[in-house]
């Protein structure tokens, strides 16, 4: 688009408000040729392409989709710019103004604080910048400009935008605080204006060349701290600016400062108000009657379309592997995995599990040239790690903190109800256990073998207790040994076999003592540290009826049957244990004869 045309040439795409009050404003000023007005809803866009005198396309809808369309229509040298560009290239001043240093730079600021309000339209504030650099560099006809932002971790000064400067040149361009022209107005805060070549202090990188003839310098001040500086530069002889042009440029970076400020002050606003507002949905989806495993694939939903991500899932934590396995998930139901459990990638699993807090990880990619994110939130109860809260999504930016952190206070509000859903659902389970272990007292006492009492003290063992493997040992009332009389597992008969074998040592350690043996980590536990660990979680106790020591009962490896469960025993879990233990060592008691009370087996 050639700002210095007699007449530009543009069309407007878009029927509303704002676009009305545009068009009105356009030929007031008649500054430029509105030659068309499309309605997007009805009109094809692809139209625009054969309008051969077309300077520029403003978008006025609201649809980012548009926006997309006619940047990837390919329209050559035609510009597609929003209203607040429009505004600013085709409002602020007569249009000479922006192609002459000499005419009316008082109605360009003013054109620009007139505008200064649309800045709470848009949460882009690098658009405003690159329009102020525009207007800047045609108002003091110069050559090349740029404006640099500090970072103020690394302290020093990168080149945000610029007109003029080669690509590879922005990239490389890092200036120290106090180091070069932009450096020392940094420091100093202090304007600087250059004419003729630049002394040698100054010149410290590629953007400070030697064919440079005079540079104005201006520092972006907000409060008593410099935050950059916008630049201007000339080349060639003759061209020197003067203090008229520096003062202008001061003007200038006063404004562009105050744009940084008002719009970072939007971006706090905007970014607390989403924050406040997804946190309300979020307790909301929590607070719903429905069961947890559909609040939860609620919330997931909710979190994916908040954030624009590609996935949001929930995994559980199985301690015996050390690993997450999907539970719930924003892209599909659970049924649809046929028993397939799907485990987060081992690499952000170990990071995880290492760092113990939330996790953000960012990859290229290469298809879309953009960065695929990944946010990872441990989810812990009652201190105990539970699950994680999972997000993947595409974006160009080099941060995500509004993500993280919001993805942090949704793990802990996640946690919170969990712990509360937990508690209820063990009083219920529990509940449901103590009725089944009732029942089950019938099915023992109708046993007619004591090799069927076996087999109905183990199978019942492991549907009532959710237990993958139980084995159940009598005392031989002739050699005072236990002996297997009952084993069942959920898993093959090799592995039950292997249980067995542990079963040896675990009902002998039990059978000595007179409370229940229960250990949830059993590799790390001492005194078995050589031997086939084949269990990750047991418990075991001796079987006794009026003084007598019949038996042993031993369940392996919790195997939870619900989202809620984990894989470790609890005192529930003991309290259910010692009560079917006491059934089963009732039947036993009338199933084996009395006789002489045994010795402690060796």
């Amino acid at each position: 688009m050639s700002l210095k045309a007699q007449m530009p040439a543009v069309a407007i795409v878009g029927i509303n408000r704002e676009s009305a009050e545009l068009l009105s404003a356009l030929l007031e000023a008649a500054e430029v040729r509105v030659v068309r007005f499309v309605n997007h809803e009805a009109e094809d866009l692809r139209e625009l392409k054969k309008m051969a005198d077309l300077d520029a396309v403003i978008n006025a809808s609201h649809d980012s989709e548009v926006f997309e369309r006619l940047r990837a229509m390919d329209l050559g040298d035609v510009d597609v710019i929003g209203i607040l560009s429009a505004r600013i290239l085709f409002l602020s001043g007569k249009k000479d103004s922006l192609g002459d240093t000499t005419h009316d730079r008082g109605k360009v600021l003013a054109g620009l604080r007139e505008i200064r309000r649309a800045v709470l339209l848009s949460k882009n504030r690098d658009e405003l910048l690159k329009l102020v650099l525009s207007v800047a560099t045609r108002t003091v006809d110069a050559d090349t400009g740029s404006i640099m932002l500090l970072d103020s971790r690394k302290r020093h000064l990168k080149i945000e935008m610029a007109e003029g400067i080669e690509p590879e040149v922005i990239a490389s361009t890092a200036q120290k605080i106090g180091a070069g022209i932009a450096g020392k107005v940094v420091r100093t805060r202090e304007p600087i204006l250059i004419t003729g070549k630049a002394s040698h202090d100054y010149k410290k990188n590629a953007y400070e060349r030697e064919d440079r003839r005079a540079s104005i310098c201006c520092p972006l001040i907000i409060g008593d701290e410099a935050v950059g500086v916008i630049s201007v530069n000339r080349s060639g002889p003759g061209r020197a600016f003067d203090e008229d042009d520096l003062a202008y440029m001061q003007r200038l970076a006063a404004f562009a400062a105050d744009t940084i400020r008002t719009s970072t002050m939007l971006e706090r606003t905007v970014d607390s108000t989403f924050s406040l507002s997804l946190f309300d949905d979020v307790r909301s989806i929590l607070a719903r009657p429905e069961p947890f495993e559909e609040r939860l694939n609620l919330l997931l939903l909710k979190i994916v379309n908040t954030f624009d991500g590609e996935i949001a899932n929930y995994y559980r934590y199985d301690y015996q592997t050390r690993s997450f396995l999907v539970s719930a998930s924003s892209s599909f139901r659970l049924g649809l995995l046929a028993g397939n459990a799907l485990r987060l990638n081992d690499y952000l699993a170990r990071k995880v599990l290492h760092a113990k807090k939330t996790i953000c990880l960012d990859v290229y990619d290469k298809e879309s040239r953009g960065k695929k994110w990944y946010i990872a939130e441990p989810i812990a109860v009652k201190g105990e790690l539970v699950g994680l809260l999972f997000l993947h999504l595409v974006s160009e930016r080099d941060k995500l903190p509004t993500e993280v952190e919001s993805m942090r206070k949704v793990g802990t509000l996640l946690s919170e109800e969990l712990g509360k859903s937990l508690e209820q659902e063990e009083l219920r389970i529990q509940t449901v256990k103590m009725t089944a272990i009732s029942e089950a007292s019938f099915d023992l006492a109708d046993a007619g073998t004591l090799e069927e009492l076996g087999r109905i003290a183990v199978t019942n063992a492991c549907l009532i207790l959710e237990a993958e493997s139980a084995v159940v040992r009598t005392v031989n009332t002739e050699t005072n040994e236990l002996e297997l009389v009952g084993s069942f597992s959920l898993r093959e008969t090799e592995h039950l076999r292997r249980i067995e074998m542990l079963d040896t040592i675990i009902a002998r350690q039990a059978f000595a003592d007179r409370d229940v043996l229960m250990v949830n980590d059993l590799a790390k536990a001492s005194g078995y540290s050589g031997k086939d660990v084949c269990a990750h979680s047991l418990m075991s106790m001796g079987l006794m009826r009026d003084g007598r020591k019949l038996g042993t009962l031993s369940l392996y490896d919790k195997k939870a049957l619900d989202l809620y469960g984990g894989l470790r025993f609890s005192a529930e879990d003991k309290e259910a244990f010692v009560k079917y233990s006491l059934q089963v060592a009732k039947a036993f008691g009338r199933s084996i004869p009395p006789t002489k009370p045994s010795k402690e087996c060796l």
